[in-house]
């Protein structure tokens, strides 16, 4: 009996600790159901970095797209991450932008000075 005791311990212990992981695992993993969509993406610029050198990239499939006016439409799968970046051309800034899972409408945020990204203190290099 006392195997039976231990048996029904570990598998009470490990019910819990899966449903955790399943929960957190949908949270931080992949979203979506992969469906083919043209997400529509706004840029909400705090910046003083011009919206034109801002590009939003696909990491799945690495396709990238320009902002016009504040928005960009790119052509992904409903989940995937969609990560705001800057430009190729500007190989000696490092700029870790937003990302979000894709959607058909959705915004993404362009932060330069503190909290998440940075790029302050060198906006003059984009002039």
């Amino acid at each position: 009996m006392p195997s039976l005791r231990v048996f029904l311990s570990v598998i009470g212990a490990l019910v819990p600790a899966v449903f955790v992981l399943l929960a957190v695992g949908g949270r931080l993993g992949w979203q979506g159901d992969g469906a083919p969509l043209v997400a529509h993406v706004t840029l909400d610029n705090r910046c003083a970095v011009p919206d034109r050198y801002f590009v939003v990239q696909d990491t799945v499939s690495g396709v990238q797209r320009s902002f016009v006016n504040g928005s960009a439409r790119i052509d992904s799968r409903a989940g995937n991450p969609l990560t705001l970046q800057l430009q190729d051309r500007f190989t000696d800034v490092r700029y870790l932008g937003d990302s979000a899972p894709a959607r058909a409408d959705m915004t993404l945020v362009a932060r330069c000075n503190g909290g998440g990204s940075r790029l302050s203190g060198i906006s003059s290099a984009f002039k």
